[in-house]
């Protein structure tokens, strides 16, 4: 079901629509469709051992290759922690999470990437998987 988005006038042209899990939008002014799909994220939060954090993201070089050659993996993103340098975020788009659970962690490319992965956490990785309830464009 396609959903127009018109001005009212409140907001200037520049303000993007926002979209959520169940619509698609049609740009009234732009006549450009945009579609919201129901990918799912995971995020995983990664302690380093602080002296590593120079091997730890020189290994994720590698590691992101892993990941991405994976089916159903969309996009892979490292990012670090502001307040504290040896914690990372690692962010990953898959479509769906059979694709992350079943397809990638069953595969000889999840033992690469564990392999080279471990020996940087002082701590297991938290994982969780989330879904775009709603977003801006």
């Amino acid at each position: 079901m396609s959903e127009v988005v018109k001005s009212s006038g409140k907001f200037p042209k520049s303000v993007p629509p926002l979209m959520n899990r169940f619509t698609e939008v049609l740009i009234a002014t732009e006549g450009e469709r945009v579609k919201v799909t129901n990918m799912v994220i995971e995020n995983a939060i990664l302690e380093v051992d602080p002296s590593q954090t120079e091997k730890f993201e020189a290994a994720f070089g590698e590691a992101i290759l892993l990941l991405r050659a994976s089916p159903g993996s969309q996009n892979a993103r490292l990012e670090r922690c502001v307040e504290k340098a040896s914690r990372y975020q690692l962010v990953v788009e898959w479509a769906s999470l059979e694709s992350h659970t079943e397809v990638f962690r069953n595969s000889p490319l999840y033992e690469q990437f564990r392999d080279l992965l471990m020996p940087f956490y002082v701590e297991k990785p938290s994982v969780s998987h989330y879904e775009i309830v709603l977003t801006s464009t």
